[in-house]
């Protein structure tokens, strides 16, 4: 199957064979990356070897505040 856009073209079918549990966590491991598809993922992890999903809601509320300087007298 040749799937073609503008700026891409993936003709190459990759193929991968797993044990019967091992599909459920790489299930898991997408959706803990945010990502929307296992083809996605895959290409990730097969080109870079991993994946960083950060998650900024933590320090989101300092970022959005202005630097509060204290005056020591």
């Amino acid at each position: 199957m040749r799937v073609e856009t503008k700026k891409r073209c993936r003709c190459v079918h990759l193929h991968v064979m797993e044990a019967l549990e091992k599909p459920a966590l790489i299930g898991k491991c997408v959706t803990e990356a945010g990502i929307s598809s296992i083809g996605g993922y895959m290409r990730k992890m097969a080109l870079n070897g991993y994946m960083l999903h950060i998650d900024p809601s933590d320090t989101r509320g300092l970022m959005s505040r202005p630097a509060m300087v204290r005056q020591q007298t």
